[in-house]
């Protein structure tokens, strides 16, 4: 393993009642986010995978504007439509000057159907 490669802690949700479901309200709102704690640089390619079974990985992309500590994406694509229901396996990478910075720890989360 390339020794520069970082293991950052695990994803998290924000904008929820609980700390690993996303409630059918919370997702119709718009305002339930995924959050990646990792000690970010501008121009950084941050991206969140998200799997469940019977669906393709969905990946969330962005590229950080600025350097902070945190950075979080909401969960209202129409991509993620094929989660709700699910109970959903998150981990996020970082690339930094196009190489592979780390990967996070993996996390667990649902968001409800109903």
């Amino acid at each position: 393993m390339d020794p520069h490669f970082e293991r950052f802690e695990k994803p998290s949700l924000t904008n929820t009642e609980s700390p690993t479901i996303i409630t059918h309200d919370e997702y119709l709102s718009g305002d339930s986010r995924v959050k990646a704690t990792y000690p970010g640089k501008a121009g950084d390619e941050l991206s969140f995978y998200l799997v469940a079974d019977d669906v393709g990985t969905h990946r969330i992309w962005q590229i950080n504007l600025n350097d902070r500590p945190d950075y979080a994406k909401p969960i209202t694509d129409a991509g993620e439509w094929e989660f709700v229901g699910r109970q959903i396996c998150m981990f996020f990478d970082v690339i930094r000057d196009s190489k592979l910075l780390g990967r996070s720890k993996g996390f667990s989360f649902t968001i409800l159907d109903k």
